[in-house]
């Protein structure tokens, strides 16, 4: 549930640093499926009405996802998850659908855990077994090491109970990536705890992760990141959220993207590079829109970082914009935001010494604060600061009475150090010199204390790392001294092996040499003769390759010659008519012979007699078919953006043909006296298969056009052609003709692509 005032902009740096690594959130971190696009909502809505059986109850499943994981969590949403989740389970349960029934329980334990109904989700236990058991254990050890309550230890302790359940069912059931999230979890837990070592227990998961070659890192990473964070570690931390981003854009697996840049904004905020902060506070935001992560929009908590950077830069006027649009665009629902909106304002009028305006934002808070069943004492702490800070001292001392008199006045030493300060100042401004004095002895101490502890922390840290630094240093000298004993002995050991070795293997080979050069004799014969029958072999083989490539050459030869001859009879006829019509039959004709022409010509003259490329022959065709119908004077351009495939050539003919109509129909009707443009366009749309488009930019084909219904000799030869080639065939108008073709090349005797 919302937390309405823990988490406002005045709560101290080390509570700050355990809300912005929480390592809990939804189902990416603990085993779930992935989450519902909320864009599908209607569709599903839609799907539930008509769809029966298990259908329906996959769908009823789909919709308990969306509504459990909208980026924006609203009861209203929760509510309906729940319902849907219901009817979910009723419904697997009536079809005898096991595996549906266990998600829909899961699903229904997630949203008991997200109202903190955490033993509701525990009662579910019983009713899971196997894989689902883990996964809820998994998902209940996450749920309470985020948990907070009054008796936090024992709340961590059930978490760790729940990691060590799904530990051990998943080495029951095999399952070695629950194994290692239920390590992760208990490092966070020990993280919180101060206890064990969390740092140990992240990189074993790390390493483990490498073994299985698992790729989703970035959840990991982020573990370290808060490790290092909370133990000041700043370099290692950021760079543990750099790799966290890097891994998470590797995969593409956004889901806690708004966390990661939220936690990695807060590390660049204590760095003081606020303009970074501020940059990755937006983009977390971002991210937040599309999903939820431990944080969602309707919290406030995840409009502290901009604003905060902003004060830091002195950016006063966009920090109250940035406000003002929040609150237009996520209107407080509770009280609890609108105490939080009120201090986001009263904080930087503060900044800005404009204390008139920050009393009215303080007091509107405290107004608002005293409606609350538990008010929050960090309101009237506040109140206090600003009075203080603009030397209003008497209306200061009530609200600081009212913070000590807090029954949750659990403030950390820092604070309480902080307040005495306040008192001091209030009562030495006020006359009461006595309690001025007591409260700026308790400032002294509290200092001192600090400072003290401070130093035999730091005494014992170094301490320390000089004990372990003389031991590390002894046990790398004992370790050196054992590797040399060591070494020596080996090489004893070694100069005696080799030596007896060397005298048995001088006598094997002795051995061998005698045999050896005994066989050499017999087998020098017996290679010279097998030598000489594979060269006579291989000369007949080549004369025979040589003698086929010439044939299959001159063969292409003939028929490009008897295709010459027969378009020189055609010329010859066409001299003599007068009829229009035959004459352009006999010129197309022609063009068909001259395209399959082109294909001989260039199969004889290279030395693949069994495939050309085919974008030197499109050239040539294109070429030849412009210098046949004058495209030059008719001012129609060519653009050819072929891929250079290597074809068969019994695919080569029956595309030239296609090619040869397109074009030529193209040519004859598209423009009439205009110019215009052909485009010849082919791709390798995979290893197997091409595309091919001939397009122009004409007047298109007739109104009422239909393919089915078209007989001219074109159009048939180019459908029957089409089938031959196995392609697919489809002519459309766009801004003129477009004739698209998909056919696969063939492999037994064309390479795929020229390099």
């Amino acid at each position: 549930m919302h937390k309405s005032i823990i988490v406002i902009l005045s709560i101290a740096v080390t509570t700050a640093i355990l809300i912005i690594f929480p390592l809990a959130a939804l189902g990416q971190y603990y085993p779930s499926p992935q989450p519902e696009d909320p864009s599908n909502e209607h569709v599903l809505l839609k799907q539930l009405s008509s769809v029966s059986g298990k259908d329906k109850v996959r769908v009823l499943l789909r919709l308990t996802n969306l509504y459990l994981n909208k980026p924006l969590r609203r009861d209203a949403d929760m509510k309906r998850a729940m319902a849907f989740g219901i009817s979910a389970r009723d419904s697997s349960i009536k079809y005898n659908d096991k595996k549906s029934k266990d998600q829909a329980l899961l699903f229904i334990a997630d949203i008991f855990t997200f109202q903190n109904n955490m033993q509701a989700a525990e009662n579910i236990l019983p009713a899971l077994k196997d894989t689902a058991k883990a996964v809820l254990c998994l998902n209940l050890s996450y749920k309470y090491g985020n948990m907070d309550a009054p008796d936090q230890q024992s709340v961590w302790e059930k978490g760790l109970y729940f990691a060590e359940q799904a530990r051990l069912l998943s080495i029951q059931f095999h399952l070695q990536l629950y194994e290692i999230k239920a390590l992760e979890d208990k490092a966070y837990i020990h993280i919180l705890q101060s206890k064990g070592d969390p740092e140990k227990e992240y990189l074993e998961a790390l390493k483990r992760y490498r073994t299985l070659k698992y790729p989703y890192l970035q959840y990991t990473f982020y573990g370290l990141a808060a490790y290092y964070f909370y133990t000041g570690h700043p370099e290692k931390s950021e760079y543990y959220s750099e790799e966290a981003i890097k891994t998470m854009r590797a995969t593409k697996d956004t889901l806690i993207a708004g966390d990661i840049y939220f936690a990695y904004g807060h590390i660049s905020f204590n760095n003081e590079n606020y303009q970074k902060a501020f940059d990755l506070g937006n983009l977390a935001l971002k991210y937040l829109k599309i999903h939820a992560g431990m944080f969602c929009l309707n919290q406030r908590i995840v409009f502290i970082l901009p604003v905060r950077a902003l004060r830091k830069m002195k950016k006063y006027s966009e920090a109250i914009g940035y406000v003002r649009r929040m609150q237009a665009e996520y209107p407080a629902t509770n009280t609890g935001d609108k105490i939080e909106d009120a201090l986001f304002l009263g904080n930087i009028y503060r900044d800005m010494k404009a204390y008139k305006k920050a009393e009215e934002a303080f007091l509107m808070a405290f107004k608002i604060n005293k409606t609350q069943a538990n008010p929050s004492v960090y309101v009237y702490k506040d109140i206090a600061q600003v009075y203080v800070e603009s030397k209003q001292y008497a209306k200061a001392k009530p609200f600081l009475n009212l913070v000590v008199n807090h029954k949750n006045n659990t403030f950390s030493s820092g604070e309480k150090s902080h307040l005495d300060y306040l008192f001091f100042l209030t009562d030495s401004a006020t006359g009461d010199y006595f309690q001025a004095i007591k409260h700026l002895s308790l400032y002294h101490n509290a200092q001192e204390f600090e400072l003290r502890n401070s130093k035999e922390e730091n005494a014992k840290k170094l301490a320390v790392q000089f004990e372990t630094r003389q031991k590390e240093d002894r046990i790398k000298l004992l370790n050196q001294r054992a590797a040399l004993d060591k070494s020596n002995l080996q090489r004893a050991t070694m100069v005696k092996n080799v030596t007896i070795g060397g005298i048995v293997l001088a006598l094997i080979i002795a051995a061998l040499l005698y045999r050896q050069s005994r066989l050499r004799k017999k087998n020098n014969k017996i290679i010279t003769q097998q030598n000489e029958l594979i060269t006579h072999k291989n000369e007949l083989l080549e004369n025979l390759v040589i003698e086929k490539e010439w044939l299959l050459k001159e063969v292409h030869h003939r028929v490009k010659n008897n295709l010459q001859i027969v378009m020189s009879l055609l010329y010859t006829q066409a001299a003599y008519l007068q009829n229009n019509d035959a004459i352009d039959a006999i010129r197309d004709s022609r063009n068909r012979m001259q395209a399959i022409s082109i294909i001989h010509q260039k199969l004889y003259s290279k030395s693949n007699v069994a495939g050309i490329v085919m974008s030197d022959y499109v050239a040539d065709l294109v070429r030849h078919l412009c210098d046949s119908y004058d495209c030059a004077r008719r001012r129609i351009r060519f653009k050819e953006l072929i891929e250079p495939v290597n074809l068969d050539s019994s695919q080569a003919v029956p595309l030239g043909l296609i090619l040869n109509e397109a074009i030529t129909n193209s040519i004859k009707y598209a423009f009439g006296d205009d110019s215009g443009e052909i485009i010849i366009e082919s791709n390798l749309l995979d290893t197997e298969t091409i595309g091919l488009k001939i397009a122009d930019n004409g007047r298109g084909l007739p109104i009422g056009f239909n393919l089915s219904e078209t007989s001219s000799l074109g159009m048939e030869m180019i459908r029957a052609l089409s089938k031959q080639l196995g392609a697919s065939f489809e002519i459309e108008n766009d801004s003129g003709v477009v004739i698209t073709l998909k056919f696969k090349i063939e492999h037994a005797r064309a390479n795929a692509v020229i390099t």
